[in-house]
C-alpha cells in the first residue's frame, strides 16, 4: 500500500512506496513477456494478461482508490452471503458450520482467506470490516486464524521480514547481481595474481598454464 493517508494501522514499512510498489509490480510483467517470447502460441495470452495487469496498475492513486472502492463492495456481498449462513451465529464454531460456499472448506476459502489476510498487512481492516462494520466477515476471518492450515500458510506473511523486508531484498539483489558477479570475478583474478606474486602458482596448476 503506497499512499499511506488510505491506510489504518498498515503493517508495511515505510520503505514501501510508490517508487518500490512499482518496480514490483512491473516484474510479473517483465516475466510473462519473456514467457510470450519463449511460447508463439501463447503470446496472445500472456499479452492479454499484460493488458489486464498494465490497466490495474495500483502505483497511480486514482485506481487504486477504484479499486478499494470495488473490494469494499465486493466484501459487502460476502457479509450479506455469510449473513445468510450462519444466521446471527458470530464465534463457537463447529466443523459442522459451512463456510463461504457450503459446509465444507473450499478453493473459495482458501483465495478469500488469501485476500483478507493481505488486506491485513495493507491496513484495510478498518475499511473493510473493523469496527464493527461487518461483523460476520470479521468472525469469519477470526475463525480462518484458528485454522492450523492457515496458520502454517500464512504465518510469514504475520512477519514483515519474510512477508516484505526479504522479498524486496530479493528484488534488489537480482537488480545489482550481473554488478555482484563481475566485481567477484575481478576480485577473484585479482586475489589469485597476488597469491602467484608472493607463492607461485600451486601444485594443482596445469604446466601449460604456467607463465
Amino acid at each position: 500500500m503506497c499512499y499511506r493517508q488510505h491506510t489504518h494501522d498498515c503493517k508495511m514499512p515505510n520503505g514501501f512506496d510508490v517508487k518500490y510498489a512499482k518496480q514490483t509490480w512491473d516484474v510479473p510483467g517483465d516475466n510473462m513477456r519473456k514467457l510470450a517470447e519463449r511460447h508463439p502460441d501463447l503470446r496472445e495470452h500472456y499479452l492479454a494478461k499484460i493488458k489486464v495487469q498494465e490497466a490495474r496498475d495500483l502505483t497511480s492513486e486514482e485506481k487504486l482508490l477504484a479499486a478499494l472502492k470495488e473490494c469494499d463492495s465486493i466484501m459487502g456481498e460476502i457479509e450479506e452471503e455469510l449473513a445468510k449462513k450462519w444466521n446471527g451465529k458470530f464465534d463457537n464454531f463447529t466443523d459442522s458450520d459451512p463456510w463461504l460456499c457450503c459446509n465444507h472448506f473450499t478453493v473459495a476459502d482458501i483465495y478469500l482467506a488469501t485476500i483478507l489476510h493481505r488486506l491485513v498487512l495493507a491496513g484495510q481492516v478498518k475499511r473493510m470490516w473493523g469496527d464493527g462494520k461487518r461483523p460476520y466477515l470479521a468472525a469469519y476471518y477470526a475463525r480462518l486464524q484458528q485454522r492450523k492450515s492457515f496458520q502454517r500458510a500464512c504465518g510469514s506473511a504475520n512477519n514483515l521480514f519474510l512477508a516484505v523486508a526479504l522479498p524486496k531484498l530479493k528484488h534488489q539483489m537480482r537488480k545489482a547481481f550481473p554488478r555482484l558477479l563481475g566485481f567477484s570475478v575481478v576480485a577473484a583474478v585479482l586475489g589469485f595474481a597476488v597469491y602467484v606474486q608472493y607463492n607461485g602458482f600451486p601444485s594443482w596448476w596445469p604446466n601449460d598454464l604456467k607463465l
